[in-house]
């Protein structure tokens, strides 16, 4: 029971640093925004001023939404001309009225007095321009073909469809982020150990009834309960603010997430102990966080095509390579749980081996220390 009441103290220690955790969980959320919603394959957006109203105009603008070129933004003409004039917009479309009679005329192999009433309003000259003439080219023949749009679109794109399809994007994104940020996470939950060390703290410790040993697993438990939190946190974040789901489901990607924290625990319980510093602690942390996210891959792929071979094995070595990687797997539906078995048992190896180099290393402190007080006794 006492073990338990200092877990939970310990916990509310933690979170007692309600920027710091802000921050851990702004984060990766941020980032896999940024990345994943600004690096996907970007459309050139259509302004579309629909003066006409008619059914063949409604036809037009359904087959211009359905193309994976452009995406048709509603607009005013006044709105159009003033961010072509300001330089926002490379260019924009205007339905003037008539157009479905003429586009209709036309449909029935009458003449046409003209052609049906379209006006491109081009601004500087930009890329994007040949790309929407070309979207818009191709809407007017499909709609002077007589062809309708897809009835699984019918000219709008639900909102929920195309979050749901970000969402899809922004998962290894957040996965990689989030795995980069645990290691400050990691250094954050033990980082009372060079406080309890720097403000003599650590000495009453040692005078009070409670083992020492059921201080310090008291510190791996509420260590491991912060990782959970902080993984559960994100994951809402993400499923609620950006629509990004858990890609394999929790019962299959949380033991994988379990294992990590562990081992990332079991690393950071070692640093603290050897830190002489809170200091050179923050500042290693700091290092150890920004390796993981580059050589982890959480901000750019490192194939061993393309990188150089050193920088690959160092890529291979950090625990968020592997952990990436299965759950890439997972996500893809190219294995399951059990296929990842090498990955759960690599990283719940190697923070066990950490963890028991870490009861050591206690140990060894608190030999040196109980000699420190005798000299200083005699």
């Amino acid at each position: 029971m006492p073990l338990l009441c200092i877990t939970g103290k310990q916990i509310k220690l933690m979170c007692r640093n309600r920027a710091a955790l802000l921050a851990l969980i702004a984060a990766p959320l941020l980032l896999a925004y940024l990345f994943s919603y600004s690096a996907a394959e970007p459309r050139a957006s259509l302004y579309t001023a629909g003066l006409d109203g008619s059914s063949l105009s409604k036809i037009l603008l359904a087959h211009l939404e359905q193309d994976k070129t452009v995406k048709v933004v509603p607009a005013a003409e006044k709105l159009i001309r003033s961010r072509i004039a300001d330089g926002e917009l490379a260019a924009g479309l205007v339905i003037d009225p008539g157009y479905g009679g003429l586009a209709a005329r036309g449909n029935t192999g009458q003449p046409a007095a003209a052609k049906p009433p379209l006006r491109l309003l081009v601004g500087q000259a930009d890329s994007s321009i040949a790309v929407l003439e070309a979207a818009i080219t191709k809407a007017e023949a499909a709609v002077a073909a007589g062809t309708l749009p897809a009835a699984s679109a019918s000219g709008h794109t639900s909102d929920a469809a195309e979050k749901t399809a970000a969402g899809k994007l922004a998962l290894p994104r957040l996965n990689g982020f989030m795995a980069m940020f645990l290691w400050a996470a990691a250094f954050l939950a033990f980082r009372s150990l060079i406080d309890e060390r720097e403000n003599r703290t650590a000495e009453r410790l040692l005078a009070s009834p409670l083992p020492y040993w059921q201080h310090m697993l008291s510190k791996i438990g509420a260590g491991l309960g912060f990782g959970l939190l902080m993984i559960g946190l994100v994951w809402g974040g993400g499923r609620g603010l950006l629509h990004i789901g858990i890609g394999g489901g929790a019962a299959a990607e949380l033991p994988l997430w379990a294992a990590y924290w562990w081992a990332l625990s079991g690393i950071s319980l070692v640093l603290a102990l050897l830190a002489r510093s809170h200091r050179s602690f923050t500042v290693f942390g700091s290092i150890a966080t920004a390796l993981a996210g580059i050589l982890g891959g959480a901000f750019f792929s490192i194939e061993k095509a393309s990188a150089p071979g050193w920088i690959y094995g160092l890529s291979r070595l950090v625990p968020g390579t592997w952990l990436t990687r299965s759950l890439q797997a997972l996500n893809g539906g190219s294995s399951s749980l059990q296929s990842q078995w090498p990955t759960l048992l690599l990283l719940a190896g190697l923070g066990t081996l950490c963890m028991f180099a870490a009861l050591l290393v206690a140990s060894r402190n608190m030999r040196l220390g109980f000699r420190a007080q005798e000299r200083s006794l005699s």
